[in-house]
């Protein structure tokens, strides 16, 4: 099974990082990189994960070298962590694992703009109208996905504190380098290694169109309910490809929204950085990140 896992929460670069140790010549890490294996039985209803058996899990790392440690990533593993946990400590009570994480407000901001360019009217509410900001950081798994300090105690407790390594976003937006190294050291491997820079997935896209996005919703609200779910996916993914761009326009939180997003995680980042000992002053103030162009 597998030796290393890289967690985190969707827009905190876990696909980036993933495409990085996957150059490495003693890491070889899953296609795709997100089987979801540990979290399948919590999102088993959702159409982006379904379940896989342990033979196909298993088979994904058929090809591996016997000199090379074998691993995997998702997005869901750590606000799963109290269902992820469990499964994953029954096949390897030492795993070593890695979870990305990012200013929980930030984070939330960037998820909701990929998330409005990719479903749009069905975002999680499912309400068929565009969804506030302030309702979209309250959803219970949005909001659950930026809490952290609860999540990651569940896998201090399972696995101990020196298998979980931390790496902040800014972490590896400014020093990719050592943080690349860092995790080499954390699952065994040799941290030198010239990487080159992977080709750029996920990237977000905002409304170019406003007027046609709005229209096209109305319509979609229509028939969107009586549609099979491929069709459903497939006309999200043309609205996306047909009326948002890279360069279109980004959401921007008010200060009002600011403010109440951090107030809502206060608690959760005062706790987190008491466990990992870093000074996260920054994600409780108006500070943004500076590097950031999500």
């Amino acid at each position: 099974m597998i030796d290393f896992c890289i967690g985190g929460a969707p827009k905190c670069a876990t696909t980036a990082v993933a495409k990085y140790l996957g150059q490495h010549p003693d890491i070889f890490f899953s296609e795709p990189k997100e089987p979801y294996f540990y979290a399948s039985e919590a999102l088993n209803k959702q159409v982006m994960s379904p379940r896989m058996s342990r033979s196909e899990y298993e088979s994904l790392f058929a090809n591996k070298a016997e000199h090379q440690v074998a691993g995997e990533g998702s997005t869901y593993y750590l606000h799963l962590a109290e269902r992820v946990a469990p499964l994953m400590a029954a096949d390897n009570p030492d795993l070593k694992l890695i979870f990305c994480v990012r200013d929980p407000v930030e984070r939330a901001r960037s998820h909701y703009n990929y998330a409005f360019s990719r479903m749009g009217p069905y975002m999680p509410n499912g309400a068929g109208r565009p969804m506030p900001f302030a309702e979209f950081v309250r959803d219970e798994t949005m909001f659950e996905m930026g809490n952290y300090a609860k999540h990651l105690e569940t896998y201090f407790d399972t696995f101990g504190r020196d298998n979980v390594l931390i790496v902040l976003f800014t972490d590896i937006r400014k020093n990719l380098s050592d943080t690349l190294s860092r995790i080499c050291r954390h699952i065994g491997v040799d941290p030198q290694f010239d990487y080159r820079k992977p080709e750029t997935t996920n990237r977000t896209k905002y409304p170019k169109y406003h007027r046609t996005i709005r229209q096209f919703d109305r319509a979609l609200n229509l028939v969107y309910p009586h549609l099979p779910v491929k069709m459903r996916n497939a006309l999200l993914l043309k609205r996306r490809d047909l009326l948002f761009a890279v360069d279109g326009d980004k959401y921007q939180l008010t200060d009002e929204e600011r403010a109440d997003a951090r107030a809502l995680y206060r608690p959760s980042v005062e706790k987190l950085q008491t466990m990992i000992d870093r000074d996260l002053s920054h994600w409780l103030t108006d500070d943004r990140e500076k590097t950031s162009s999500h």
